[in-house]
C-alpha cells in the first residue's frame, strides 16, 4: 500500500505507474489522480500548448496564429465562417505541403476540399465548372 500525495488516500501499488527516478520507482501520485492532473493542465495550458506544437510543425512565431486570426477577422479565409461556430471552434493553418509555406487560417470543411482537390487551382477550377453546369 501507498498513499496518493494528491488525493491522500492509501491505494494498491498497482493503481501507480511507473517512476524510474523515485525510491520505490513509482509515481508519488496515483493513475487516477495523474490523469485527471494532466487534463486540467491541458485545458488550463491548451493555448500555450497550441502555440508549440505551431512552433513546432510549421515554425510559426509565438503570437503568429493570433496576428493571422486578427487579420482575418476571425473567419475562415474561404468560406468566412466564424471560428466559433466551427465544429473545433478554432481555425486550421493551411500550408503548402511542397514548400511547408503557411498561407492562412481555414475551417476544417475548406481545408479538406482543397486538399482533396489536391491544393490544385486547376482541379478547383474544374470542380467549379462542374457545379456550375449542374445548377449550383
Amino acid at each position: 500500500m501507498k498513499e496518493c500525495c494528491r488525493c491522500n488516500e492509501n491505494k494498491d501499488l498497482a493503481e501507480f505507474g511507473l517512476k524510474v527516478s523515485a525510491v520505490d520507482g513509482l509515481s508519488s501520485s496515483c493513475k487516477i489522480c495523474d490523469k485527471l492532473y494532466a487534463r486540467q493542465y491541458r485545458l488550463n495550458n491548451r493555448h500555450a500548448i497550441q502555440e508549440r506544437e505551431l512552433l513546432k510543425r510549421y515554425g510559426m512565431p509565438l503570437g503568429g496564429y493570433a496576428e493571422m486570426l486578427s487579420a482575418q477577422e476571425g473567419c475562415c479565409d474561404i468560406c468566412g465562417i466564424h471560428e466559433k461556430h466551427t465544429q473545433a471552434q478554432r481555425l486550421h493553418v493551411d500550408h503548402d505541403h511542397e514548400t511547408g509555406t503557411i498561407r492562412s487560417l481555414l475551417c476544417h470543411h475548406c481545408n479538406t476540399a482543397i486538399g482533396s482537390l489536391k491544393d490544385s487551382s486547376e482541379v478547383t477550377h474544374k470542380a467549379t465548372l462542374y457545379l456550375i453546369k449542374h445548377g449550383k
